[in-house]
């Protein structure tokens, strides 16, 4: 014991080696069950005999230090050979180990070990909750709240996020009723008036042009992809009441779709043998133009498409709407539509955020024969 009281360990602490002291010496002479609480504080550090020990616990404060200081005593290299003086948790009686006994007798940690075994158990709880804490906030931003969102969930968000059924609308042949004659005050149809054929009667409803075929299948697989329920019906057979059931996209020519683009920047127009996308802030503009019908020999080598997202309030739907002066160009816009890095081209171009405004693209494709070339936008509306 002089030889552990002269180490800097306890050299250093009075209370330390007054209390270590006067407990070894009473468990030698025998008198270890007497030492108490309440006794150690009198007669080790002078408290009244009658003092609180929850106040003023002087004694059990200074018991933890001398396992500190034991369990460093007893790592120091050079100590090997010597007796061991334990002082177990919950008593004031300190034990005592012969050097051969450390090893076979597999001692009860010491409280320095138990405190590092502490300290490890809780980095370990701490590692857990970092690993699970990491685990759910995965699976969030996989479930996308607070993940970057993409173009085309800014686009789609305002039809995918509302309540309701989705409508589609795709043409079929008959595109438009028959106009028997056009007034001079009204503005001619941009999109040709097919004559119904009365031997075929309802069954020529039945065909879709490939273009338009190809159009409605991108756009469904992506409402699909989004887990949204949709309905499919011809734009010449919807009614002012199935718009107003839920958000809808207008694939193709339609009169729903001159009607909602008609009072916009951009729209469809018709003068002569030309057909156009008429820009309000320039009207005598007809860049965006094709033939209405070609000459012999000749080939269609370009279309133009123009796209809107708005909010109609007749309906109280948001509606999209996607058409081409051919299914060329209502097929290079549902690929527009449904294609992330097409978006992110026109949302790169945008003047502001587009994911609640309305917006309106128009588009050009190159063509080969049967086949659309890639989309590209030429102009973009936001308000």
């Amino acid at each position: 014991m002089a030889r552990l009281l002269a180490n800097p360990l306890f050299r250093n602490s009075k209370r330390a080696q007054l209390l270590l002291r006067f407990t070894v010496e009473h468990t030698l002479g025998g008198t270890g069950e007497h030492l108490k609480e309440r006794t150690l504080g009198a007669q080790v550090f002078g408290r009244d005999p009658e003092y609180d020990t929850n106040q003023d616990p002087v004694v059990r404060m200074t018991a933890v230090d001398i396992r500190k200081r034991l369990a460093h005593y007893d790592q120091e290299p050079g100590h090997e050979s010597e007796i061991h003086i334990d002082f177990p948790q919950g008593s004031y009686a300190p034990e005592f180990r012969a050097p051969s006994q450390s090893a076979a007798l597999a001692p009860e940690p010491v409280p320095a070990a138990r405190l590092a075994a502490k300290q490890r158990r809780r980095r370990w709880q701490w590692s857990c909750a970092a690993i699970i804490a990491c685990a759910l906030l995965g699976a969030v931003a996989w479930s996308r709240p607070w993940v970057r969102e993409s173009s085309l969930d800014r686009f789609w968000s305002p039809i995918l996020e509302s309540p309701g059924q989705i409508l589609v609308c795709i043409p079929g042949t008959r595109i438009f009723p028959r106009q028997p004659r056009e007034e001079h005050n009204v503005a001619p149809s941009p999109f040709p008036v097919m004559q119904p054929d009365p031997a075929a009667g309802q069954l020529e409803g039945d065909f879709v042009r490939y273009g338009d075929a190809l159009a409605l299948s991108m756009v469904s697989g992506l409402l699909r992809s989004r887990d949204r329920q949709y309905r499919v019906r011809r734009g010449e057979a919807a009614g002012l009441d199935d718009l107003r059931d839920g958000p809808v996209v207008l694939l193709g020519p339609s009169h729903w779709n001159n009607r909602l683009t008609q009072p916009l920047r951009f729209s469809y127009a018709r003068e002569g043998n030309v057909r156009y996308i008429q820009d309000r802030q320039n009207p005598a503009d007809r860049k965006w133009f094709v033939p209405l019908r070609l000459q012999p020999g000749a080939a269609l080598t370009d279309d133009y498409a123009l796209i809107s997202r708005i909010f109609d309030s007749t309906t109280g739907h948001y509606a999209v709407l996607a058409c081409g002066f051919f299914p060329y160009g209502t097929r290079a816009a549902a690929e527009f539509l449904t294609d992330p890095a097409c978006l992110e081209e026109a949302w790169k171009r945008s003047p502001s955020d587009w994911k609640s405004r309305n917006i309106q693209i128009v588009i050009s494709t190159q063509l080969d024969g049967e086949n659309s070339g890639q989309p590209r936008v030429v102009a973009i509306h936001l308000w």
